[in-house]
């Protein structure tokens, strides 16, 4: 674009900057203009100092807000909450570990045991204990009674049961204790309908009288435990790898129906599902950055 009223060669070039975008297609000069004035003046760089920094500080405040709205947006979703967890302690607290819930602490959810075990209250200090904070009534969820050795493979344990409606990526974690006689392998099971469960994960549970804390079982590669009011999940006794008997988890002990299991901190988290406000601040962002690029061609 030729720029009227000027003899500057720079400004008679295309137009790279945008120019156009004044509205009166030409750079007025910082004058009152009369013919002769306009045959023989060179424009002042003043007005168009002023529009190029008016201009990119306008497309800096677009990218600037794009960017917050992008992620605002963004982190609505991005945290993790706890779906349930069951701390079995007892409410109110009484500071007695031989006593406790199965109703969770957060959320809410169903524990169940299965296959016939047997189901008491036990300190979850003990042996070094759980991840528990709470100390002096903290109770950990103790099971015993498995099955005689070689019978009974993945049938007796625990199960858990929470909706996962309205959250996706769904991770477990629990703390166990192994008794010395107790099964050395534990299997995670999980059920997309609350009734067919599906091996997914085996943990080696090597040491008798022992916690093993934080025990994770990421299941965020299963789309069908996403917004699931059926989800649930079990702990089971399973046979050593590769072989048709119990293993005990002491390695100088022998398998036995006594061994207990003890449960504490059993999690489910999960993240939301982005509300439908989200997509909307995604795609204002969005939208910002196109308008930012647009000015700055």
């Amino acid at each position: 674009m030729a720029v009227r009223g000027c003899r500057n060669a720079s400004l008679q070039s295309a137009d790279p900057f945008g120019l156009r975008a004044l509205g009166s297609g030409r750079v007025r000069c910082n004058a009152r203009r009369s013919k002769s004035q306009l045959s023989g003046r060179i424009c002042r760089p003043s007005s168009l100092s002023r529009y190029f920094q008016s201009h990119f500080r306008r497309s800096d405040m677009f990218r600037k807000t794009a960017i917050a709205l992008l992620l605002a947006a963004a982190g609505s979703h991005a945290h993790a909450d706890i779906v349930a967890q069951w701390n079995f302690n007892s409410v109110p607290a009484d500071g007695n570990t031989a006593t406790g819930t199965l109703i969770p602490f957060v959320g809410v959810g169903t524990a169940s045991r299965i296959g016939g075990i047997a189901g008491s209250f036990a300190s979850g200090d003990a042996t070094g204990g759980s991840s528990d904070p709470a100390t002096g009534d903290d109770s950990g969820w103790q099971t015993t009674t498995y099955a005689a050795q070689g019978t009974g493979d993945k049938t007796r344990g625990v199960q858990f049961a929470v909706s996962t409606v309205g959250f996706s990526d769904v991770v477990i974690n629990y703390d166990l204790r192994h008794s010395n006689t107790s099964s050395r392998y534990e299997l995670v099971q999980y059920s997309l309908d609350g009734a067919n469960f599906i091996d997914f994960l085996t943990f080696d549970g090597n040491a008798g009288d022992n916690w093993f804390n934080a025990r994770t079982v990421d299941l965020s590669s299963i789309a069908g435990a996403d917004n699931n009011a059926d989800f649930a999940f079990r702990v089971v006794a399973t046979f050593a790898p590769g072989t048709s008997a119990y293993a005990a988890s002491s390695a100088t002990g022998t398998y036995g129906t006594a061994g207990t299991w003890r449960f504490d901190m059993v999690t489910v988290s999960a993240a939301p599902v982005p509300e439908p406000e989200t997509y909307a601040l995604m795609l204002a962002g969005l939208g910002l950055i196109g308008v930012a690029a647009r000015r700055r061609k």
